[in-house]
């Protein structure tokens, strides 16, 4: 059995897809079905089916949490999984004052306090687009026709509008059409990793034309941050370039006056994949100093690291506290199930977004490509063994 979300349509010619359920029900037939009282391969079999309409619920509509109810003869349990675990209600008589628990539960299950959310468990930071109204259509399709990218209707399902709040009060948050699913790892209980290419969207929700990656994940507390090592990478590269730039200034200065002069004579700019390749015109046999240099001064990235923007821990934002109820970014199924022993095994939802927007193995059109991508990943390897 399966409920709707608020405001779904009965008359929908699909209703029971997976984004558009509130919580699934389990019903068997007695008592001794109870998977939590009893042992055996049936009731195991019951168990994993809950978890499954968990995962399909949490995997279709972003969920942070999700609940499913299990009838058993006259007796009911709630559960609730997250990524870290599952917990479950005492047993209970669902029929007991005229269904008043359950009744209860369903009225606090789609009348969430946290505002931004349609239920309990749902990702304020997160939107769908849902297909079935005309107004909810047109306008991320208008977006993506703006750079020239159309959307079906199928693609239309996936489409999520993500926002990244600014690291302080002052600053703005950013917001995003991820219009293309790159990567998931549907495991109930993981990291849930999921990798979206997204289309940046200015204060007037209208598209900048800049693409970008964002990466969902729930990490383990026990686990340094992704963030972490980008910092780290970032701050040798710094040290690294300051060191180039006292030891080989004039060196520095004349690779960059030589690059200056050949791209105003071709009328190009140079980009920094350019600017490495034309490093042996301007010294013989440059070393790793030299190469460091060029790229200070020619003010590019480096090839073979991506460039993180943008980075949250949501579940240290006190931003997404509403009346000191938590939204959900952090897991507590093993905290209330073990106390502070499993403490640090909890998740916490993390969210990067990355300026470089790479193209899948898969989609590589020539042996060039895939030379070029390991000719980037080897000059990045030596900044990422400092950490």
């Amino acid at each position: 059995m399966v409920a709707s979300l608020p405001g779904i349509a009965s008359d929908l010619k699909v209703p029971y897809r997976w984004r558009h359920i509130s919580v699934v029900s389990e019903a068997k037939a007695t008592e001794d079905d109870d998977p939590m009282v009893f042992r055996s391969e049936e009731h195991n079999d019951t168990l994993v089916q809950l978890s499954k309409s968990a995962r399909n619920i949490l995997v279709a509509q972003s969920r942070l949490f999700a609940f499913s109810v299990g009838l058993y003869g006259s007796m009911a349990r709630i559960f609730r999984f997250d990524h870290a675990g599952v917990v479950c209600s005492e047993p209970f008589k669902y029929a007991a004052d005229h269904g008043a628990i359950l009744q209860e539960f369903l009225w606090r299950l789609v009348n969430p306090i946290p505002a931004g959310c349609d239920i309990v468990g749902g990702d304020p930071t997160v939107g769908l687009v849902m297909t079935r109204e005309a107004k909810h259509i047109a306008t991320p399709r208008r977006q993506m026709r703006a750079v020239g990218f159309d959307l079906n209707n199928e693609r239309m399902k996936a489409c999520r509008w993500i926002t990244v709040l600014g690291e302080t009060i002052q600053q703005p948050a950013a917001r995003y059409l991820a219009y293309e699913l790159l990567f998931i790892n549907p495991r109930l209980f993981s990291r849930a990793t999921t990798v979206w290419e997204a289309l940046e969207l200015d204060a007037d929700n209208k598209p900048t034309g800049k693409h970008v990656i964002i990466k969902d994940a729930w990490r383990e507390h026990a686990r340094a941050p992704e963030t972490h090592s980008y910092e780290q990478i970032y701050a040798h590269l710094v040290q690294e370039i300051d060191r180039v730039r006292r030891a080989d200034a004039a060196e520095a200065k004349e690779v960059e006056e030589y690059l200056l002069r050949e791209g105003s004579a071709k009328g190009t700019t140079v980009g920094h994949r350019d600017a490495a390749e034309m490093v042996p015109e301007a010294a013989e046999e440059p070393g790793l100093s030299r190469m460091q240099a060029l790229k200070e001064a020619w003010g590019a990235t480096w090839p073979g690291i991506a460039l993180c923007v943008l980075s949250r821990k949501l579940g240290d934002d006190e931003d997404l506290l509403v009346d000191g109820v938590s939204v959900g970014h952090q897991t507590c199924t093993l905290f209330l199930y073990a106390q502070h022993y499993h403490r640090s095994f909890e998740r916490d939802h993390v969210r990067l977004v990355s300026h470089t927007v790479g193209t899948p193995i898969s989609q590589f059109k020539s042996t060039r490509e895939m030379v070029q991508a390991l000719r980037d990943a080897i000059y990045g390897a030596p900044h990422c063994n400092c950490m």
